[in-house]
């Protein structure tokens, strides 16, 4: 109402913006240099643009510590909560912005090496049985949205000042260990 009553124009979106094929997961698989990018789990009335999640692929494998430390840098935390290592090379990944534990087995039928999602539960981590390495973070797989949006905006409003705020959003704080 605040926002309405200064004549500020607000652009409210969430699931629509995850189950697009232009959306918050295509954006993190771009930054994690994935390839041959495809939706994860596609919507049955437009499967080649709508849908959860990606899947994607890295130019060569890697071990899963490179993966790891791949993933922390990309999305600028100091740690992540991940499942045992599966002692597998990642080439093959599977992806979803947000919460998408649902999601996990069509990671696995899209026989990835690894899940990167949000909200994993403590039992969820025991699911794969070793097969999938999973790696959880809800705020770093959402984070580039804004630049997603941004982008946007600049390029149908060129005339239009879109900027990105500075305000860090993220509720959950880590401490590491010395």
């Amino acid at each position: 109402m605040k926002a309405v009553k200064h004549d500020i124009t607000m652009i409210s979106m969430h699931t629509n913006l995850d189950n697009s094929y232009l959306g918050v997961s295509r954006v993190l698989a771009e930054k994690l240099g994935l390839k041959n990018l495809h939706i994860l789990q596609p919507s049955e009335c437009s499967p080649e643009f709508c849908g959860a999640g990606m899947v994607g692929e890295f130019e060569k494998p890697m071990d899963e510590l490179e993966f790891l430390n791949l993933v922390a840098k990309t999305i600028g935390s100091p740690c992540l909560r991940h499942s045992a290592l599966t002692g597998r090379k990642i080439q093959k990944v599977a992806l979803c912005g947000g919460a998408g534990v649902p999601f996990m087995a069509d990671a696995m039928k899209n026989h990835a090496d690894a899940y990167l999602t949000a909200d994993i539960k403590y039992h969820d981590f025991f699911v794969p049985e070793g097969n999938i390495l999973l790696v959880d973070g809800h705020f770093e797989t959402e984070q580039f949205t804004k630049e997603l949006l941004c982008d946007l905006i600049r390029k149908k409003f060129p005339k239009f000042a879109a900027e990105i705020a500075e305000t860090r959003t993220n509720a959950v704080h880590y401490f590491v260990r010395n």
